[in-house]
């Protein structure tokens, strides 16, 4: 007995089969509503965020075509640039946060939809789309141009992990893909013994690994030309090792059990809660806690460790990759840490660096769920945790809600007046992020 579609306009039929099945419409549906309950300003009163102006925008108006090859904090972002290039030569000055957040809102549905799509066995897979916009990260990376980039990483593991496309047009465009995705911040760099593992699995000497191969190394070797570059320098080793002993080890051991495990699991009211913890709770009750927590912690996580050992061999495989990718992101964060220390910190920031290891180990649990025993159950029961942290931070607004009447500044920029154009987040002095638009001189 068939089923007729409410959305017949979604369901275009090409090549004799729909379009889109009835289940990817109705995830992808969800992350779009889930998207607009979210950050509904973004789309009804669009503004910049961050460097969507100071380094995208403003890069495009002033160098063009060459701002592809420019890199910032160390690497390029060649998807985001090209976006903005496209953007900026299409759409007026005044429809431009309007067309950064609607590209950004259509990028993280064609990701949806790719997890939708992707050739490798999943359980639950609308749940592994939908998770993209609903974990408990608060507001920073979604709809936002500049943070689009943490969102095509995360599902840099499915993509590498995948077996190879049938065709050899599939297997050209996958190549391309990975090219443009290894150019598009650090990630691929962190990944790349996942590109390994991938070219060893298909055979070396295959088509599909020679092409997905020299695609990799192609972006690798680009990419860690710039970061070796071009990357902020190391901090003295007095620094270091003074931060080291004195905030180091409570920051480190707070990036994952005092930081990402009671946000993802136990919501942002407790998380926050604890951040305060540090000058309120004696020192000796402090290191009780933490060790106990870190006990907890260690246990749970030998636990999932073994539940993904006893999943079949390619969920077994993806579930260590998962591991292995969240792992090398918080190395990296840790290394940043160094020399600044907001990563590691309470969360009013750097709650970007968090997206992906709460992806990635909600994806750890959703694979779980299919190993025998204990583990299962402990799976379960931590996207339980997951999705009650989740509900628990959509509900206050988030920042940058507040109008800054951009049309109002590119308007007195059009009529010939220099502006300062702000718009959010907020620095830590209560100053906006800005851009200067200086009208062109009139020709003679």
């Amino acid at each position: 007995m068939s089923t007729k579609f409410p959305f017949p306009s979604l369901m275009t039929k090409r090549a004799g089969r729909a379009l889109f099945s009835s289940t990817e419409t109705w995830t992808l549906l969800a992350i779009a509503l889930v998207l607009f309950y979210r950050f509904p300003h973004r789309l009804l009163t669009p503004q910049l965020w961050a460097e969507d102006g100071t380094i995208f925008l403003m890069g495009q108006r002033e160098l063009g075509v060459t701002s592809l090859w420019v890199p910032y904090a160390g690497y390029l972002h060649l998807i985001l640039r090209i976006l903005a290039l496209a953007m900026g030569t299409v759409a007026p000055l005044l429809l431009i946060p309007a067309t950064y957040n609607i590209v950004t809102f259509l990028g993280t549905l064609l990701v949806g939809l790719f997890i939708l799509r992707c050739r490798i066995e999943l359980p639950y897979k609308p749940l592994w789309a939908f998770t993209l916009v609903f974990i408990p990260h608060p507001y920073e990376v979604y709809l936002t141009l500049t943070n689009l980039q943490w969102i095509f990483a995360a599902v840099l593991p499915l993509f590498l992990m995948q077996s190879p496309a049938p065709t050899r047009m599939g297997r050209i465009g996958e190549a391309f893909a990975l090219l443009f995705l290894g150019l598009t911040g650090p990630f691929l760099v962190l990944f790349s013994p996942l590109v390994a593992y991938r070219v060893w699995r298909d055979g070396v000497r295959s088509r599909a690994s020679i092409a997905f191969g020299m695609a990799a190394l192609l972006a690798i070797s680009v990419q860690s030309y710039f970061i070796v570059t071009f990357a902020p320098g190391s901090p003295p080793v007095q620094t270091a090792l003074h931060w080291l002993m004195t905030s180091g080890p409570i920051l480190f051991a707070g990036l994952f059990v005092g930081k990402t495990l009671p946000h993802l699991l136990l919501g942002e009211n407790i998380a926050v809660t604890m951040q305060h913890w540090e000058n309120t709770v004696p020192k000796t009750v402090l290191l009780l806690l933490g060790v106990s927590a870190s006990i907890a912690a260690l246990t749970a996580v030998i636990l999932v460790l073994r539940g993904v050992w006893q999943l079949p061999k390619a969920q077994r495989a993806l579930g260590l990759a998962l591991i292995f990718c969240a792992a090398a992101l918080f190395a990296s964060v840790m290394r940043r840490g160094l020399s600044d220390p907001q990563p590691l910190g309470p969360f009013s920031g750097g709650s970007r660096y968090a997206y992906i290891p709460y992806l990635h180990l909600t994806w750890t649990f959703l694979l779980i769920t299919q190993s025998p025993g204990m583990a299962a159950n402990l799976g379960r029961f931590c996207l339980l945790l997951v999705g009650c942290s989740t509900l628990s931070t959509i509900g206050p607004p988030a920042p940058g809600t507040q109008d800054r009447q951009w049309a109002k500044y590119i308007r007195r920029y059009e009529q010939g007046e220099t502006v300062d154009v702000p718009f959010p987040p907020d620095g830590l002095s209560g100053m906006s992020w800005r851009v200067r638009l200086v009208p062109p001189v009139p020709s003679r």
